[in-house]
């Protein structure tokens, strides 16, 4: 491992979500339906939400939702309550080889951290259960300021920053250095769109995806490396 400033993308990266891309789009057409919105929009539209970064408010006032901090308040409570449901009927569940991939990390004396969507209480308490926090240095939930949220760079800035901070020898290293030596898995788009930004090199993790070449292509940015299971970060 070449690298010595590990962020990893929580959902579907470490810990999975089965069916990932429907149990969040249930979570938004009943959080529309509370909303009383006039329509409730195709999918291809609703799913955009996830992609758009701090543009999302431009697209929820287009569905009608004046008040935006509330309507995602109320979906992260239906989040939360049903991930904790779910986690409780062994539905979601640690990847089997993420505990082995941390453990190893660790033994390098590499600096890990969690760069979520996904609000702070909600990533503390997957951590939590599955007994894994004390190996991340740092862990960033976005969720409570859709403003920053991946594909924007914030999160993973925030983390360098804070990497830069703590660094015993931090007068030898300089932001750019650590960029330089930092890198960021994650299982979408919004993940090596937001690595390109903040200036780290970023790897996508198929794990059970199959996204086809053409359609990685396609991409604004392109993942600097493509694997299929965690594991194979070590071999990076």
């Amino acid at each position: 491992m070449n690298f010595n400033y590990i962020l990893f993308d929580l959902d579907n990266c470490l810990v999975e979500i089965p069916n990932i891309g429907n149990y969040f789009d249930k979570l938004l057409i009943e959080t529309l339906n509370e909303s009383n919105v006039k329509r409730i929009p195709e999918f291809n539209e609703r799913k955009q939400i996830w992609f758009v970064g701090k543009l999302y408010i431009n697209l929820l006032e287009s569905w009608g939702i004046e008040n935006h901090q509330k309507f995602w308040e109320v979906l992260d409570l239906k989040d939360f309550r049903q991930r904790k449901k779910l986690i409780h009927d062994g539905k979601i569940m640690l990847f089997e080889d993420v505990l082995q991939v941390l453990k190893e990390l660790s033994r390098l004396n590499k600096k890990m951290g969690i760069i979520s969507n996904t609000p702070e209480n909600i990533i503390e308490y997957q951590l939590k259960h599955f007994k894994i926090k004390k190996y991340f240095d740092i862990v960033v939930g976005l969720g409570e300021d859709q403003t920053i949220c991946k594909p924007e760079p914030t999160g993973i800035n925030i983390a360098l920053k804070y990497f830069l901070e703590t660094e015993q020898n931090k007068r030898e290293k300089s932001i750019k250095n650590i960029q330089s030596e930092a890198i960021m898995i994650g299982d979408s788009i919004v993940d090596i769109i937001s690595a390109n930004r903040a200036k780290v090199k970023s790897c996508l993790i198929l794990r059970k995806k199959h996204y086809y070449t053409e359609e990685i292509k396609s991409w604004e940015y392109q993942p600097n490396f493509i694997i299929n299971q965690l594991d194979e970060i070590l071999k990076l």
